[in-house]
């Protein structure tokens, strides 16, 4: 979905199909975009302690995805492709 986008994902040369990501992982690989899920932004400002480590975050470059788009291959993933495709080019647009 990402590379569909114009973005790439970081983690997509992982051994493991659904890598489990640290955030120590995702500083060493400094994003200007991250995706997560709802629920990890439901947990108030997680990312906001890595504002001066991490590009994504002092740009606000952080959004959550609707989890329901995603879980299932159904003709709601297009939304969650739209959702990826809009955020990417505002990152781009916003250097």
């Amino acid at each position: 979905m990402f590379e569909f986008c114009g973005g790439e994902n970081i983690f997509a040369r992982s051994k493991a199909p659904y890598p489990q990501v640290s955030p120590e992982q995702v500083i060493v690989r400094q994003p200007e975009a991250i995706f997560t899920s709802e629920h990890a932004m439901a947990n108030g400002n997680m990312w906001q302690k890595w504002q001066q480590e991490l590009p994504a975050v002092h740009s606000k470059h952080v959004w959550a995805l609707t989890s329901d788009w995603l879980n299932r291959p159904t003709p709601r993933t297009l939304l969650a492709v739209t959702q990826v495709c809009e955020h990417l080019d505002w990152v781009r647009t916003h250097k």
